[in-house]
C-alpha cells in the first residue's frame, strides 16, 4: 500500500510540472536543509541559520516579500531563530538564467508579508 501511495505522489508531481530530477537537484542544492513544502509552484526548505551561505544571505538587505504559503505555520517560523526559510520559485526566472529563483527569508514575518531577498543559483 505504501509503495502505491509513493507512486501516486510521484505521478501527481510529474503531471503537475516538477520532475523527480528537478526535486533531486534542489534537494542537493539544499543539502543539510529539510524540505517542508512541495507544490507545483514552489519548494520551501528550512535550513539551519548557522550554515555559511544562509548566514551570508541574511546579512543582505531585504528587497522582496516571501509569499505567504498556507502550508507554513508563520508563528512557529518567526519563533524559530535557529532556522531560515528558503523558497524555490519554480518556472519563473526573476532575472536569473535558470528557470527558477530563490527567495530567502531575512526578517521575521510582519503580518502576512515576510521580508526576503531574491537570489539566483
Amino acid at each position: 500500500m505504501r509503495k502505491i501511495l509513493i507512486l501516486i505522489f510521484v505521478f501527481v508531481l510529474s503531471a503537475c510540472g516538477i520532475s523527480q530530477k528537478e526535486m533531486a537537484m534542489h534537494d542537493a542544492d539544499f543539502a543539510g536543509c529539510e524540505r517542508i513544502v512541495t507544490s507545483t509552484k514552489h519548494l520551501i526548505y528550512k535550513c539551519p541559520s548557522g550554515m555559511e551561505w544562509v548566514w551570508e544571505t541574511k546579512r543582505q538587505d531585504a528587497s522582496v516579500m516571501l509569499k505567504t504559503v498556507k502550508d507554513v505555520d508563520w508563528d512557529a517560523v518567526n519563533a524559530d531563530t535557529d532556522h531560515t526559510l528558503v523558497e524555490v520559485v519554480l518556472r519563473k526566472s526573476e532575472n536569473c538564467t535558470e528557470k527558477f529563483y530563490y527567495r530567502t527569508m531575512v526578517k521575521p514575518s510582519d503580518g502576512e508579508k515576510t521580508y526576503a531577498i531574491i537570489g539566483c543559483k
